[in-house]
């Protein structure tokens, strides 16, 4: 009996415990020394919803950012995504893309991290700015304290990214001008689910 009443009080302490603890923390280690985790079979599910010029929906679905394969360029492993051309790597200083023309191959920061509010640097043609390290942001896949990124081109906004590290991308948002030089939004994605091996 007095077993049965102990292992019903510790289970009913630890719901408490961690039940708490999800509602008032937002997911996310803060202390992850990686903006986004690269690792072969790491996938992301955005739920992805495309807008006209208008702001009408044309298109909702899902889409699937898996890292698909590794490599290593002089010495540092390199994490493709989705089969594109370009592979990525977390460094001391942030998330780097390498990618390569018929003559050379070529490193690009693309997320500063960690970052203060307020930074920005170069990442041709675009110029990218930490907006802010500490957005609470509600996903389909629950809560998460992230920093936002927003790229600009030609002084106009390109593209949101909220990313939490040790998780990654959280959503993104896509703009572009029209040719009378109207900005509107063109893509919006949410993190459905997530794999991190």
């Amino acid at each position: 009996m007095k077993s049965a009443l102990f292992t019903l009080l510790l289970s009913f302490t630890l719901f408490l415990t961690f039940s708490s603890c999800k509602k008032s923390n937002p997911v996310g280690p803060p202390d992850n020394n990686e903006i986004w985790p690269l690792k072969t079979g790491n996938t992301w599910v955005l739920q992805s919803t495309y807008y006209d010029s208008t702001g009408a929906v044309s298109s909702t679905g899902l889409w699937a950012i898996e890292v698909t394969k590794d490599t290593v360029v002089e010495g540092q492993t390199w994490y493709r995504l989705f089969d594109n051309s370009y592979f990525y790597t977390n460094k001391s200083d942030g998330l780097w893309l390498l990618w390569s023309n018929s003559t050379a191959m070529s490193e690009l920061l693309l997320w500063k991290y960690p970052v203060s509010a307020g930074d920005n640097w170069p990442n041709y043609p675009y110029q990218v700015t930490a907006e802010s390290t500490n957005v609470s942001i509600t996903v389909p896949n629950g809560t998460y304290t992230c920093y936002l990124y927003r790229m600009t081109y030609n002084s106009q906004p390109a593209e949101d990214d909220y990313l939490c590290p040790g998780v990654g991308i959280v959503a993104r948002n896509v703009y572009l001008t029209t040719s009378t030089g109207i900005v509107y939004k063109e893509y919006h994605g949410e993190l459905s689910s997530l794999t991190l091996k």
